[in-house]
């Protein structure tokens, strides 16, 4: 869990606990191949896709 916190921590640094904990739920739910569940913001969901980015740069996709 504090994995997610540290590797993504500069997307994240502008967020609230809640909304991080909103972000690193559907980043899991995206990693087990789930579609997405709640609600973001615009803002939210631009941290998101550029976190599954670096995930798939990390990846090697």
């Amino acid at each position: 869990m504090n994995d997610f916190f540290e590797e993504y921590k500069d997307e994240l640094k502008e967020y609230d606990f809640i909304s991080k904990k909103k972000l690193e739920y559907e980043f899991n739910r995206w990693k087990a191949g789930l579609g997405k569940r709640l609600k973001l913001s615009v803002d939210e969901i631009i941290t998101l896709h550029c976190i599954k980015e670096k995930a798939r740069k990390n990846r090697g996709e």
